[in-house]
């Protein structure tokens, strides 16, 4: 269909890393200890990257951004009390 709004790729990205970083801070992924504050960052930048290119390109998605965005916020306030309570560094 011509008028089809596209999927905004910075919304899938998002929401995956989200996911993602919510599983690394299990360890029965075996994933390295540093994935747990990596991913929810790089989570969180594509999903504000995403909301600008869905506003300003007309795209879908905005769901998937805003669920990428809550997601690392999330994961990120737990990597710094789980730094804090376990003096991890």
């Amino acid at each position: 269909m011509e008028g089809e709004k596209k999927m905004s790729g910075f919304a899938i990205t998002s929401l995956v890393l989200g996911i993602l970083s919510d599983l690394s801070i299990s360890t029965w992924f075996g994933l390295p200890f540093y994935f747990g504050i990596v991913l929810p960052v790089l989570s969180l930048f594509f999903g504000i990257f995403a909301l600008r290119d869905i506003k300003k390109n007309n795209k879908k998605g905005a769901w998937l951004a805003i669920t990428g965005i809550i997601l690392g916020s999330l994961m990120i306030f737990y990597f710094l009390v789980a730094v804090v309570v376990f003096r991890l560094f």
